[in-house]
């Protein structure tokens, strides 16, 4: 007996092809959706501290949930960098041809942000001011206070010149070159903020009594969530240059980045 055509419901098989696709966002792959949970959790994390009493800026501090979160973050990025040049070296026998080769870049962002991890736990960048600032005979004023603050902004300067003297392996990724971009505004926006935010002083010459206190916590945590979401968008990036340098290595694929 032969199916009745009218009437009934359609069956499955004979839905639209676009109402058996999965949603949108399960089409996303995972790395690229890392800030965005990156940023719901902070967003929650920062609103259950609120809630509970606490300022903004609590979980930012060392040892604080947040501070840990950065941590692994920074190591895991680093991590990930030293893969993609395990995959881009492959065939490199020599030590000079390894140096010298346009994928040594990503030797040089892992040790970066892997130091940056480290740096993130023992705070050596502080010390590096405080010592700086001994050893100068400086006295500890507003200025001196944020010797530290321009380390870290020498920090990005070096990260950027990386970029530039091995721009030829940039141009190899085509498809990171948004989350760099966003990753590194966030980091100068983050940077700003920290040499603003280093000392009180401002704040309470700008604002009534009354609200600098607020807005100097809520800046000081705005400032931190800006270093991690550029963390968070940096790992999206080195992920996607991971998986073009193993399609590159598949046969019959193009070059990463030049489709």
């Amino acid at each position: 007996m032969q199916p009745r055509s009218g009437g009934g419901s359609a069956s499955w098989r004979e839905m639209p092809p676009l109402l058996m696709q999965r949603p949108l966002w399960f089409r996303i792959p995972f790395h690229k959706q890392i800030p965005v949970w990156v940023f719901l959790f902070l967003f929650v994390g920062t609103l259950i501290s609120v809630l509970a009493g606490q300022k903004p800026s609590r979980q930012y501090k060392e040892g604080h949930i947040f501070t840990l979160f950065s941590t692994t973050l920074l190591g895991f990025t680093g991590l990930t960098a030293l893969l993609v040049y395990r995959k881009r070296s492959a065939g490199r026998e020599s030590f000079r041809q390894r140096i010298r080769a346009p994928e040594f870049l990503w030797i040089l962002i892992g040790g970066g942000f892997i130091y940056l991890a480290l740096d993130e736990v023992a705070c050596i960048h502080e010390k590096m001011g405080e010592m700086i600032r001994i050893g100068l005979r400086l006295e500890e004023t507003p200025l001196t206070d944020r010797i530290d603050g321009v380390l870290v902004v020498i920090y990005g300067m070096i990260g950027l010149w990386a970029l530039w003297v091995y721009r030829q392996e940039m141009r190899f990724f085509k498809t990171i070159r948004a989350g760099l971009t966003i990753g590194f505004i966030l980091l100068a926006v983050s940077l700003s903020f920290d040499l603003l935010t280093d000392d009180s002083t401002l704040f309470r010459m700008w604002l009534p009594e009354a609200w600098w206190r607020v807005v100097f916590e809520w800046t000081g945590a705005f400032e931190d969530a800006c270093k991690i979401m550029a963390v968070a968008f940096f790992l999206s990036a080195f992920l996607e240059a991971r998986v073009s340098a193993r399609k590159d290595q598949e046969p019959g694929t193009s070059p990463a980045g030049t489709d």
